[in-house]
């Protein structure tokens, strides 16, 4: 999902809710709707890696929002669409199609194009024994365009009668005289997006916005239509330049913080209780293209982020039934809460990540001696210190070669042990440490050095 930044000032939403004309009541939800609350997960592909991480082995996601489609561009329709693989089951299975705002205000052909491209989609994860929930369109309207986007929202309801549409929804379109009572009443549901709001600023990014239930039970309840919650669970680097702070949206954390030349110089939380890290360079940083003396934000999602923003979702209580969180990551992100991590935070606790370790040993099948690939699984992924690991063969290592990554970071310190330093913020659920050749069929055993 593109970021957004909205133009949203929440200071007029909040007086609005006071201003507002009177409205007929809305009747409260059914026992059966306001039973129906779910978590969700949007499954977005990263540029640089389509592959989700594997589904973790837990209970089953409430609700896949999966994007499909995009129409990157005016005048093109939609490419042809697929139910990617690798996702774990769910109960409720939404395709996404992403309109980018320079398509163009989307009218009826675009309405009957996306529809033929979605009823194909879902006889064919019919034919493959998955149903299709509904389709969700994903699109940045202008505020001002409201009443063309519900034209568009029209006619797109009358080529698909018979399936729930979903759509993402932008704060902004929540302030005083918009048409959003338009886009709503020809909806199934809406999904309001809680991050990326305004322009990062230079030392003071945030993508994650607080949710004050008081502020925004009555904006959304009122129109007696279901919505869930847009929750940010995604980090990202930023480059502090020449006044400007720019998204670097291909640097992984450990190619970041594992290398020589940077420091951190700052600390501090958003006001969502996100983690924000300020870096700095010390010389150039040619892994990032990072010239001395240059700045870096590395905004992190946190347990408390997420279960704040988790909790007060659920006390909006009437129309809401659940939350969406983005996003389920691909295996080339690192700054993204991973679901198994989403869900530990969700309880009342806020529980802390497993700081559970472990080595596993593939055979790397060397003709004349033992050798094996080392993947160490560090357990927490973004602790604020480095970590030292002793990994231990029960046979002598005869040679020991680390990926470059790690190659001021990973030792043979003796003739049985692999000792490896990994920097604060790494990112990384498995690490690969390298290859070792030993004298015998070795087994291998890891722990933490205090």
């Amino acid at each position: 999902m593109s970021p957004r930044i909205g133009l949203l000032v929440l200071t007029l939403v909040v007086a609005a809710c006071g201003r507002a004309p009177a409205r007929p009541a809305v009747a409260a939800p059914p026992r059966s709707q306001a039973a129906a609350w779910s978590v969700g997960f949007w499954a977005w592909p990263h540029p640089a890696n389509t592959r989700y991480l594997p589904p973790a082995n837990g209970p089953l996601v409430g609700a896949l929002y999966v994007q499909v489609g995009q129409i990157a561009s005016a005048g093109t329709g939609p490419a042809p669409a697929r139910w990617p693989g690798a996702l774990s089951d769910a109960a409720e299975r939404w395709a996404v199609w992403r309109l980018d705002p320079d398509t163009g205000r989307p009218g009826a052909a675009r309405a009957a194009a996306i529809a033929r491209a979605f009823t194909r989609l879902r006889e064919e994860a019919r034919a493959a024994g998955r149903q299709v929930t509904g389709l969700q369109i994903d699109y940045d309207c202008p505020t001002e365009a409201l009443s063309s986007y519900a034209a568009f929202l029209t006619a797109l309801a009358g080529e698909l009668p018979r399936t729930p549409i979903s759509i993402t929804a932008l704060l902004d379109w929540f302030r005083p005289g918009t048409a959003i009572d338009a886009v709503v009443s020809r909806v199934s549901e809406f999904v309001p997006q809680f991050y990326d709001l305004r322009p990062p600023a230079p030392g003071a990014a945030a993508i994650a916005e607080p949710l004050d239930p008081s502020r925004w039970a009555p904006v959304f309840n009122r129109f007696g239509v279901p919505y869930r919650i847009g929750i940010s669970a995604y980090g990202r680097v930023l480059l502090d330049r020449d006044s400007a702070t720019n998204i670097l949206a291909d640097v992984t954390l450990m190619d970041l913080f594992a290398g020589p030349g940077i420091q951190v110089v700052g600390e501090s939380p958003t006001p969502a209780g996100e983690r924000r890290v300020i870096v700095r360079a010390l010389r150039p940083v040619k892994t990032v293209a990072l010239s001395a003396g240059e700045q870096l934000q590395v905004v992190l999602p946190t347990t408390k982020s997420v279960g704040d923003a988790y909790r007060a979702a659920r006390a909006l209580k009437g129309w809401c039934r659940g939350v969406v969180f983005f996003r389920w990551p691909t295996e080339a992100e690192s700054a993204t809460l991973t679901p198994t991590e989403v869900t530990s935070a969700l309880d009342d606790n806020g529980e802390a990540p497993s700081d559970r370790v472990a080595v596993s040993a593939e055979d790397g099948h060397c003709p004349s001696r033992g050798c094996w690939d080392l993947v160490l699984e560090p357990g927490d992924r973004l602790p604020a210190d480095e970590r030292t690991f002793a990994i231990r063969a029960s046979c002598e290592v005869q040679y020991f070669l680390p990926p470059s990554i790690l190659s001021a970071r990973a030792t043979l310190l003796h003739r049985d042990e692999v000792r490896v330093q990994l920097p604060a913020y790494h990112g990384q659920t498995r690490v690969s440490i390298g290859r070792v050749m030993t004298a015998c069929a070795a087994r291998f055993s890891v722990k933490r050095i205090p």
